[in-house]
């Protein structure tokens, strides 16, 4: 793990998220050995040892034979957001790391799963998150500008969203001494500093960005599972898709905020 500086965690590179432990095709005495650890470990691509730019991909019960694409191969020190990224998984779920025409490790976009992507991101959130208030104290507003909106969503709207922030004022209520111990707007969550925002007509934010904080953290994989007999691409690339446009989408936000804070 690489850090920018003491508060911001380095994008991670390829290298970070690659399958090291690659089993080869040639590893297998039996054909039905290697599709029966193919299905046990959730994979689609068998390299080959006597040549490292064949590949065999496992579809539909076989195995095909194929050379491995330039627009399969990924330099190991290209960060993982970059965003031709999106597009070369768009061609390839699977991309191989190269170098001097030797196979040093495999990138399944499942790979997003891995514990770096997640600590990469909870400290992007978190940042973001204090560029937000950041943004909210230099044009003078303060956590009672936060209590006065949740009055006035609370009295205004429908039932829902009376409610909802008629809930938010409770929990304002019951946490009066935390809320006086702590710096301005520390208590509050994402959403509530976008919509504040938006209300004084400051800046407009994606609120796509709460999606992916909500993903970080509660921990939730970013790609879900796919059972392997329904389809041979044993992950949901479209919520791959998503995560990666959110990720985007709040490196786009956060460039707006820096500016508004400049």
């Amino acid at each position: 793990m690489r850090f920018k500086n003491k508060n911001e965690v380095d994008e991670p590179e390829f290298q970070d998220i690659m399958t090291t432990e690659i089993k080869y095709f040639e590893d297998f005495e039996k054909e039905e050995d290697a599709k029966k650890f193919c299905e046990d470990s959730e994979i689609t691509y068998l390299p080959s040892k006597i040549n490292n730019l064949t590949v065999y991909e496992y579809i539909s019960g076989h195995f095909k034979r194929n050379g491995i694409e330039n627009n399969q191969k990924i330099k190991a020190k290209k960060k993982i957001f970059d965003k031709d990224v999106l597009k070369l998984f768009n061609k390839s779920r699977v991309l191989f790391l190269i170098s001097n025409d030797k196979l040093k490790g495999i990138v399944h976009y499942s790979d997003y799963n891995r514990e770096p992507v997640y600590i990469y991101l909870y400290s992007q959130i978190l940042n973001f998150e204090k560029s937000l208030r950041k943004l909210l104290l230099k044009n003078d507003l303060k956590n009672g500008d936060m209590i006065k909106y949740f009055e006035e969503k609370s009295k205004n709207g429908d039932s829902e969203t009376q409610e909802h922030f008629k809930g938010k004022l409770d929990e304002i209520t019951r946490n009066q001494d935390s809320l006086k111990s702590f710096s301005e707007f520390q208590l509050f969550y994402l959403l509530d500093l976008i919509f504040l925002l938006g209300h004084h007509r400051i800046a407009t934010i994606d609120q796509g960005v709460n999606n992916l904080r909500s993903y970080v953290m509660h921990n939730k994989d970013f790609i879900e599972h796919k059972d392997f007999e329904e389809m041979p691409s044993l992950y949901r690339f479209s919520t791959f898709e998503e995560m990666f446009n959110l990720v985007l989408t709040l490196y786009e936000e956060k460039g707006k905020v820096d500016e508004l804070n400049a």
